[in-house]
């Protein structure tokens, strides 16, 4: 049996992780949740072989380790006061996890580059973080790859319980006050089928490196996120409140440009392609509705 720890298995992404893990990873894994503020929900399908537990062994305990647990509140991560939690959080804690396990595959962020590229990001380009954040991300992949482990760069992630700009699209779409969304600063979402898939590929390939992981078309800006979600509702006979929605510039310091090229990916994992924008645009929408 081999042992695995996952960390962040209570958050947005670590919770779909977790309900899936049966899934994504062999069936003689046994797993490891580690828990901080949030408890999390063992599936039936991992019956027998999930236990958790608040605190990391200082022995090196596991064969694998995946780890999500993060500090993510990237408004606050530039604020002096903050800056200590978010190394503790996002770089000593990875140190811990790489102490404890054998091989560790980091879930990491396109916030380690800074957005001013008028291309998409690579594996080998040189992180230059947007914000402090983004530092703590670029010091935990040096850890892990500096203890041959591998790295998943994700982009903002469809597919999973909450998005932050898609939830946003849908409140401005049930009527709620909104503020005008930006059309001038450009991302591509990451697709939980697309990240799923390569986290089971690395995994069984025992491959290290860094791999980015985002849905297929050109960078989208938020504006254009929230029109295809209000397209999405009009087709498919949604409850709709608000027929229209307004955007903006963006009026504040923000990335213009963040995208995460998939190329290198794609061809050393034997990937074809990722879902495209439209379709895991479609999916998240559908799913997030049925659920209401």
């Amino acid at each position: 049996m081999q042992k695995v720890l996952v960390t962040g298995g209570a958050g947005q992404i670590g919770s779909r992780v977790v309900q899936q893990a049966a899934e994504i990873f062999p069936s003689d894994c046994t797993f490891y949740f580690l828990e901080h503020s949030r408890h999390v929900q063992i599936p039936d399908s991992l019956s027998g072989r999930a236990y958790t537990q608040s605190s990391l062994p200082s022995e090196r305990a596991y064969d694998f380790a995946f780890h999500l647990a993060a500090n993510i509140h990237t408004k606050y991560s530039d604020l002096p006061e903050h800056r200590e939690r978010f190394i503790e959080d996002n770089v000593n804690l990875t140190r811990r996890v790489c102490d404890a396990s054998r091989r560790v595959l980091l879930v990491s962020s396109d916030n380690v580059f800074s957005g001013k590229d008028i291309k998409d990001s690579r594996e080998t380009d040189t992180p230059q973080p947007c914000n402090f954040y983004g530092q703590t991300k670029a010091d935990a992949e040096r850890v892990v790859l500096d203890q041959e482990g591998a790295v998943i760069r994700i982009q903002t992630m469809l597919g999973v319980p909450r998005n932050l700009i898609v939830d946003r699209v849908l409140a401005a779409i049930d009527g709620k006050d909104y503020l005008p969304f930006w059309d001038d600063t450009f991302g591509r979402p990451t697709y939980f089928e697309d990240f799923a898939g390569v986290v089971s590929r690395v995994f069984d390939s025992g491959k290290q490196g860094i791999y980015h992981v985002s849905c297929e078309g050109e960078p989208i800006s938020r504006a254009e996120i929230a029109r295809k979600v209000l397209e999405i509702h009009l087709k498919n006979g949604l409850p709709v409140a608000r027929k229209e929605i307004s955007y903006a510039k963006c009026d504040i310091p923000f990335p213009r440009r963040l995208a995460l090229d998939t190329t290198a990916t794609r061809s050393d994992l034997g990937i074809e392609k990722f879902a495209s924008i439209d379709d895991a645009l479609l999916n998240h929408v559908l799913a997030v509705r049925n659920r209401a």
